[in-house]
């Protein structure tokens, strides 16, 4: 299943920004460390950010890319269900 998200922040930049959008995949399979991610956080809401770790039951944690962005103990372990899909493609706000 295909989704459409709009990047709000900039937690992400250089690599995403503040009005842009990304193209997602519902994941059927386990998370890969380094892949950008779409999830929906319990009390942060919805997040794109980078995948810094899996473990053996498919939990992950999550980073943004610059200092701007919560810390991975604030997000915490990141459910597989709560993984909204994987970035694709990234549409850049002209």
């Amino acid at each position: 299943m295909l989704g459409i998200y709009r990047v709000q922040g900039d937690s992400m930049v250089p690599v995403l920004s503040d009005g842009d959008f990304v193209l997602t995949l519902r994941l059927f399979r386990a998370a890969k460390v380094g892949e950008l991610v779409v999830v929906k956080h319990k009390a942060l809401g919805v997040l794109v950010k980078r995948v810094v770790a899996v473990d053996g039951n498919g939990s992950i944690l999550l980073r943004g890319e610059n200092t701007q962005s919560s810390s991975i103990e604030d997000m915490g372990r990141i459910e597989r269900a709560q993984i909204k899909g994987r970035v694709l493609r990234c549409i850049r706000r002209s």
